[in-house]
């Protein structure tokens, strides 16, 4: 707080005294501006939260005001704009200086992210570290009163940041400069937490993160060098959150983010050599440091701890070179070189004793990345760019995959033949070799050596090629047109479990098109296309093949995740009155099919009544058993599928040079489909006794109609 008020006064003090800045040239210095309001009146019906998720506009309507003002002169200037002021996303900036002496920014603002309105929760003390049944009568074994979701309490899901800050640059005595800045951000709200038992409860939000930076160089050819310096502090109010037990006699205690701090010490340089050639550098470490007391977490089952304070270090030495030439005319290059090693160093802390004795491994990773660039202009205007990187890494404690090695190699033809239209087509290649160790099993013990393993897919053996071809064209002086294209395809040889390759689809086309000066119109069009395909196996002891009852535990299957998402939109300009009277039309669409197809291997049966009701939407009604469902072998479900349309009119005067209008009206409507959000069980089965969701990111569709008025005038 004490920060903010400080940066606030500075900002009022610099703005304030600006026009009494000495000119010492015959510009005495010129001031220009815009004051502005926008009123809003809106409808919704839905979710309030998803159509206001970044927007203060939960209330129905509001008057939102913004400033923007701006000094020039010989010597000086001073930019300050505010938007949305006295709103929860309102934004303040003031930058400014001396030209050639120094030059200052301050900054403050606010950013809200709506989560969820009307969340449910059978526990009180929302927003402390400590929540406990709000009853205070004991729950029982079968349906416990405060399970009762019409007796819950209800709340929010929402998360506000504030952030804050400036710094000040003095570029003298040249070719010296000094740059020194400040920065915080204070975050506080609720979200959705889980203790890992079924229960979904609003943890409390109440950060405060400060970055302190500093920056020394020497700027002059052909030389450029700078050291720099950061450091940064986490803290959080609630380490440990409280929640009482299902039978109201203990509490569980969970841990949140701890308090942590990070600090960077770098240097960065530049030096100019013969043949058209720069050699750049850059050197940093950092040090991440946090510390835990375990001491409240700690219950007769966790066993002995060979300490109660934990304490987490981690060393970061990132180092990059590179070398940049165009020794003759026809030809562009670029050398270079990052080396990145990431230590873990964190107090190793051993439970239990004797031959139960065992400590989490602490992991951590090296990477060695170099490579060249090669750019050549060719006879006709073509442009050829080649490029080929090799990645190390090694990665330690991590025993499935403890190494991989990347080649890269790609390229890009241009042409450049003619002014109007910039044809290009590139192709890149990814073959990746991977050391595998000891895998990850499943699940279960393995009893036979003839039973694959699950494999981690994001650092496998992977083949991946990607080809690109774009157009940008304009064939008249008020027509531009655009179109691309992109395939990416990965697949994963060596994994016989687990993703066997993954596909990606990308189209996009664009223009707008200037009608005799009275009407232009642009529309757009984006198709994307990803599915990724999955072979695993539930098991016991010996190799699984196919369903062979409705008991069956031992079955192998198939998993197919697909996102269909296609985008389009078009906009109307006319201008009745050219420069005074302009109408737009505008309306945009965005559908997103996402779908999980689930399928197991079940010998010539297709059509048969599930055991016990079996499988609804992708969650087993029965229990929470592994067993089999027989019957239809697809099993669909959406999965982050939605539609979102926008219609939008808007009507724009400009009544003088200096004053504006504007009103016009937009209709919103957004369905959301996914069958893990989709009226949320609040209390699930007798059997999962206190288990239970709270709502978050549930029901999320809405329509909403939106008027608005606006006026500005500039000076």
């Amino acid at each position: 707080m004490k920060l903010r008020i400080i940066i606030l006064a500075i900002a009022l003090v610099l703005l304030s005294s600006v026009g009494a800045f000495p000119d010492e040239g015959t510009n005495q210095g010129t001031w220009e501006g815009e004051i502005g309001a926008t009123g809003v009146v809106d409808n919704v019906n839905g979710s309030k939260a998803k159509f206001s998720e970044y927007r203060d506009e939960t209330k129905g309507g509001n008057i939102y005001g913004d400033v923007r003002l701006g000094y020039d002169s010989d010597n000086y200037w001073m930019k300050f704009s505010a938007t949305d002021i006295g709103y929860k996303t309102q934004n303040y900036t003031l930058d400014g200086g001396a030209y050639g002496k120094f030059t200052y920014d301050l900054f403050y603002n606010q950013i809200i992210h709506n989560i969820t309105t009307g969340a449910l929760t059978p526990y009180s003390g929302l927003g402390s570290n400590v929540l406990y049944n709000g009853t205070g009568t004991a729950w029982t074994a079968a349906h416990p009163a405060s399970t009762n979701p019409a007796n819950w309490n209800t709340f929010d899901y929402s998360i506000s940041r504030n952030q804050y800050g400036g710094s000040f640059k003095l570029d003298m005595p040249k070719p010296f400069y000094i740059n020194l800045g400040i920065s915080r951000e204070d975050r506080t709200g609720l979200m959705p937490f889980s203790n890992g038992n079924d229960v979904e409860i609003p943890a409390p939000v109440d950060y405060e993160s400060t970055t302190y930076m500093g920056e020394i160089g020497y700027q002059a050819k052909p030389v450029f060098a700078a050291l720099n310096y950061a450091y940064s502090t986490f803290t959080n109010q609630n380490q440990v959150l409280s929640v009482a037990s299902t039978t109201g006699s203990t509490a569980a205690l969970m841990s949140l983010p701890p308090d942590n701090s990070v600090y960077r010490l770098g240097f960065k340089g530049s030096l100019m050599l013969p043949l058209n050639s720069r050699l750049n550098v850059s050197l940093a470490n950092s040090h991440e440091r946090s510390t835990f007391d375990l001491s409240p977490l700690i219950t007769s089952s966790t066993g002995f701890l060979s300490s109660t304070q934990f304490t987490g270090r981690k060393e970061i030495q990132n180092y990059s070179f590179s070398l940049t030439s165009t020794p003759v005319s026809f030809l562009n290059a670029k050398l270079f070189y990052q080396y990145y090693d990431s230590a873990n160093k964190s107090e190793n802390i051993i439970q239990g004793t004797g031959a139960s004795a065992f400590a989490i491994p602490l992991f951590g990773y090296k990477k060695d990345n170099y490579g060249v660039n090669l750019g050549f202009k060719l006879p006709e205007q073509f442009y050829l760019a080649t490029a080929y990187s090799y990645l190390d890494t090694n990665r330690e404690n991590r025993p499935d995959i403890p190494s991989t090695k990347d080649n890269v190699y790609s390229a890009e033809l241009r042409w450049n033949g003619l002014d109007f239209v910039t044809p290009k087509i590139g192709y890149e290649r990814l073959e990746r070799l991977a050391s595998y160790g000891p895998p990850y099993a499943l699940s279960g013990a393995v009893s036979t050596a003839n039973i694959p393993f699950f494999t981690m897919f994001d650092a496998a053996k992977q083949t991946r090629n990607t080809y690109k071809v774009a157009v940008d064209a304009s064939p008249l002086d008020d027509l531009n047109l655009g179109l691309a294209y992109k395939f990416k395809k990965s697949d994963y040889p060596e994994d016989t479990l687990g993703v066997q390759n993954a596909k990606t689809n990308e189209f996009e086309v664009y223009g707008d098109y200037l009608i005799g000066g009275i009407v232009r119109i642009n529309a757009y069009f984006d198709l994307q296309d990803t599915e990724e395909n999955l072979l695993s196996y539930v098991y016991g002891t010996t190799t699984p093949t196919t369903v062979s009852s409705v008991s069956s535990t031992q079955y192998v299957w198939n998993g197919k995740q697909k996102d269909d998402t296609d985008e389009y939109g078009v906009g109307v300009d006319f201008y009745v009155v050219p420069k005074k009277v302009t109408l737009r039309v505008e309306y945009d669409y965005v559908n997103s099919d996402g779908s999980e197809d689930f399928s197991f291997f079940y010998p010539g049966v297709v059509g048969v009544t599930p055991h016990g009701g079996g499988y609804q939407g992708g969650v087993n009604t029965n229990s929470n058993s592994l067993t089999a469902p027989v019957g239809d072998p697809n099993l669909n479900g959406d999965v982050d599928s939605y539609h979102k349309s926008a219609l939008t009119f808007k009507a724009t005067y400009v009544v003088s040079k200096n004053f504006l209008l504007a009103a016009g009206a937009s209709f919103e409507s957004y369905k959301y489909n996914d069958y893990g959000l989709e009226n949320p069980n609040y209390q699930y089965f007798s059997s999962l006794t206190g288990s239970y969701l709270t709502g978050a990111y549930a029901n999320p569709s809405y329509n909403a109609s939106v008027v608005f008025i606006t006026a500005a005038y500039k000076f």
